[in-house]
């Protein structure tokens, strides 16, 4: 408002005062465009905000999923682990049985040829001596079923009673080792593998008579 004219006593106030439409109207579009500005700027802000939000939100599903999928992935590692294990469980257990499949198998067969052994050469054990016949000028001769087995050569037998806990190191009646008598029987390597089993026995004897 501008006030045209002087103030002259006695004049009326609608002399004195004068609205302005122009100024008015200048003085609402501002407002107006203060207005217009801060609800934009509010929107942008909500705006914002709800971008924030929704990444937000975006990421923490992205964590779970991932998560989700590590879990997953363990689960099946560990069950995976569980029958891989399982598996070398069933087959060690497999093995165990064949052996000792094979192992009786094994023992069966070497008590049969041994007792067919004893029995043919009069022998009541592995350990056990067998005299032999005497007369009055020669004393009885006692031999072993190793010595035996060493002097006829048989490989099998010796290897079955190294097995049954024969001593290599026990000396006959003539003071000699199992692995000695082979060894005079032996005849362009005839005695060679029994002499292989013995080869231990080489050594000089420390067994008694």
């Amino acid at each position: 408002m501008f006030c045209q004219n002087k103030c002259i006593p006695g004049a009326s106030m609608a002399d004195k005062v004068r609205v302005d439409p122009e100024a008015i109207a200048l003085e609402q579009a501002r407002r107006e465009a203060e207005e217009s500005q801060r609800m934009e700027e509010e929107q942008q802000r909500a705006e914002e905000e709800a971008r924030k939000r929704l990444e937000e939100l975006r990421a923490f599903a992205e964590a779970e999923e991932e998560r989700r999928r590590q879990q997953e992935a363990e689960e099946a590692r560990r069950k995976q682990e569980e029958e891989e294990e399982k598996e070398a469980q069933r087959k060690q257990e497999a093995e165990r049985r064949e052996r000792e499949r094979l192992e009786q198998e094994q023992r069966l067969k070497r008590k049969a040829a041994l007792d067919e052994f004893y029995q043919r050469y009069g022998f009541d054990g592995v350990n056990q001596p067998r005299k032999g016949g005497a007369c009055q000028v020669l004393k009885s001769t006692v031999t072993y079923p190793l010595h035996r087995a060493a002097e006829l050569g048989n490989e099998q037998l010796v290897e079955y009673l190294l097995q049954e806990g024969a001593q290599m190191n026990q000396m006959n009646s003539s003071k000699l080792t199992a692995a000695q008598v082979a060894k005079n029987k032996d005849k362009g390597g005839s005695h060679a593998e029994v002499l292989r089993l013995l080869g231990q026995a080489v050594k000089a004897p420390s067994g008694g008579a």
